[in-house]
């Protein structure tokens, strides 16, 4: 029901994450992974990003929220067309052994707390059945990359870092029409991203590339288990 990995670069952070939140553990299931974390050396947990149903749970045993993250659609993606500013440089395949370098962008681009190294990307690579992982390269070094992925008729824009020094120059657009065109081939109905409340950069360009605004809020929580 769900997975228990080191927090990126905090080893004493949990971090829980829900397989599939339409089977959502029991309060009793809930306690039970909060004593055998503190018994291995756990002293907080952080759970990936919950739905409202889900969080409601954790949240009646002492768990507080920590983040907020707004959830958007895409349903038109037979009409996506290539929306990169012309003259971007290319996404191209971003391969297994370089999935470490990646993970410097994302250190760079969401800072302490929020970014994911090597073992976190290799994570969200297997996060679904089928998923593409792309980087943009400009004079050899990766500058931005994006893993997303697809189950069935429903894709996920499952990661998206850009370089700060590299941002706002077309890479993210890049790569996210990159994704919602791999998306398509596939006849994926409806694509899923979520992002920071206060993340208007994103927004914006998730907005321009034909995603709207869901009504629900996923959230991320903590819990201290000394």
């Amino acid at each position: 029901m769900a997975r228990i990995r080191p927090w990126a670069f905090e080893p004493n952070v949990a971090h829980l994450v829900l397989y599939n939140q339409t089977r959502l553990p029991t309060a009793a299931d809930i306690v039970r992974w909060i004593e055998e974390l503190r018994r291995v050396g756990y002293d907080t947990i952080r759970t990936g990003a919950l739905s409202p149903q889900a969080g409601d749970r954790f949240e009646r045993l002492a768990f507080e929220p920590i983040q907020s993250l707004m959830l958007l659609e895409h349903r038109s993606l037979s009409s996506v067309s290539d929306l990169s500013p012309k003259g971007s440089t290319p996404a191209v395949r971003l391969a297994t052994g370089a999935d470490g370098e990646a993970s410097r962008v994302d250190v760079a681009a969401f800072g302490p707390g929020w970014c994911i190294d090597r073992v976190g990307i290799s994570d969200v690579r297997s996060a679904t059945p089928r998923h593409r992982a792309r980087i943009v390269r400009i004079d050899g070094e990766i500058v931005a990359y994006a893993i997303s992925g697809r189950d069935g008729r429903h894709g996920y824009l499952q990661r998206l870092a850009v370089a700060p020094a590299h941002q706002h120059r077309g890479h993210g657009a890049t790569l996210v029409t990159d994704a919602l065109q791999w998306m398509a081939r596939w006849r994926v109905q409806r694509a899923l991203v979520n992002t920071h409340v206060g993340n208007d950069a994103a927004l914006t360009l998730y907005h321009r590339l034909g995603f709207t605004d869901l009504d629900e809020r996923l959230h991320v929580y903590e819990r201290r288990i000394e």
